[in-house]
């Protein structure tokens, strides 16, 4: 929209009162009401890291009583200890993300 002596003047300016557009802008969402379930989502897989760390020192610890057939049981934890990794990496990387501000 152009003023009167010519220049551009920004949507929903207008210099009659009454014959401006009101509502241009896009809507917007608040920032601060954020779902349980997503704020809860970081701390929720820490939690099973560190059960999977524990299961894992279980396992191990019971391996090594069993001996030596109890010894396979050691698969088992490092599936448990790959588990524990992952969930450990994912829940940092989601913090990480939580706490970016843009």
């Amino acid at each position: 929209m152009n003023s009167r002596s010519g220049g551009r003047v920004p949507a929903g300016v207008s210099g009659q009162a009454g014959r401006g557009t009101v509502g241009t802008d896009a809507p917007t969402t608040p920032n601060d009401s954020i779902d349980l379930a997503v704020a809860l989502f970081s701390p929720v897989l820490w939690v099973a890291a560190a059960g999977y760390a524990a299961a894992t020192v279980t396992l191990v610890y019971a391996a090594c009583m069993l001996a030596p057939w109890g010894l396979l049981l050691l698969i088992l934890a490092l599936g448990t200890l790959a588990d524990a990794v992952l969930s450990g990496l994912i829940a940092f990387g989601i913090s990480r993300l939580e706490a970016d501000p843009a």
